[in-house]
């Protein structure tokens, strides 16, 4: 249920097939993908 809230709050993530979740997001290097999918945990934790 997160995931949905997830998705329809921010509009920069959508689900890519049945068990992916793609985020839309400028990140250049390494460090900026890394931050990138600690936000995305951040939010998703309860």
């Amino acid at each position: 249920m997160r995931i949905i809230n997830l998705i329809q709050k921010d509009r920069n993530f959508k689900l890519a097939g049945q068990d992916k979740l793609s985020l839309k997001r400028h990140s250049p290097t390494l460090a900026d993908r890394v931050t990138a999918v600690k936000d995305l945990l951040r939010q998703l934790k309860p």
